[in-house]
């Protein structure tokens, strides 16, 4: 096995990649728009060195419009379990500029708290948005944000980096915008220095992945690992993953 440093292949990879031997066809992805449905894994090691163990806590459903007017739109639907009879939910519309980063201009999101366990209520709908205006991201409701974006170093929203890996030639310097909750500042995300891509076996055969490595602030080495059509297929942290999985079902939101 390589090394577990960002250039090396980590050392959790093999277990989630197993997931993509489910995967019967990729998504197709077409110029801009395109479409994806990931699994959120939790990821853990047994104590004393075993095995690395994985288990779905969640679901992301990503869907990009076409660009127009210099700017595009991608939709997020996210479902995750917080182990306590309780999911997370939300949807939002992210729109941001057709840059090389997907700079953030801003969101809309409903988000409610999914009762999963008797004696626990669903809770209504809350809505908030966001907005880049002046440098500097205000949000509704909230404050205004004391950091300034500028050109240099954009916020992108996390779930749009899904898109800007896809078309990243250069290393690229930006703000994270976490779950559009928390600001991971000082992010760097680059092709990585290892050479070759790294075969992996889905359902409908091998696809060679190659390696986009995000480091920052308040984060550990991520590993973007992407197929030939840029579609990210794996996206690895610290004990959580994003694996592709086109059959997980999204249930409805409750009103």
């Amino acid at each position: 096995m390589r090394s577990p440093l960002p250039d090396g292949q980590p050392p959790m990879f093999a277990a989630v990649a197993e997931h993509l031997k489910s995967v019967a066809a990729l998504p197709e992805v077409e110029g801009e728009a395109w479409s994806a449905t990931y699994a959120i894994l939790q990821v853990l090691r047994d104590p004393g060195a075993g095995p690395w163990r994985t288990g779905a806590v969640g679901i992301v459903r990503l869907r990009r419009s076409a660009n127009r007017s210099g700017s595009f739109d991608l939709h997020a639907d996210v479902l995750h379990a917080l182990g306590n009879g309780l999911r997370d939910r939300y949807a939002a519309d992210i729109t941001s500029q057709a840059d090389a980063a997907g700079s953030l201009i801003a969101w809309r999101r409903e988000a409610c708290f999914e009762a999963r366990r008797p004696g626990l209520d669903s809770t209504t709908r809350r809505a908030d948005t966001g907005r880049i205006s002046a440098g500097r991201l205000i949000r509704q409701p909230g404050a205004i944000s004391r950091e300034r974006f500028a050109k240099a170093n954009p916020l992108v929203a996390q779930w749009v980096l899904f898109d800007t890996v896809r078309r990243l030639d250069e290393p690229l310097r930006c703000a994270m915008l976490e779950g559009l909750d928390v600001v991971r500042k000082n992010q760097t995300i680059r092709r990585s220095l290892a050479s070759g891509p790294i075969e992996v076996a889905t359902a409908s055969g091998p696809v060679n992945l190659r390696c986009i490595v995000q480091t920052g602030e308040g984060v550990l080495p991520i590993t973007w690992w992407l197929a030939p059509s840029g579609l990210p297929l794996m996206v690895l942290g610290n004990c959580r993953a994003f694996v592709l999985s086109p059959g997980a079902a999204m249930p409805e939101m409750p009103r």
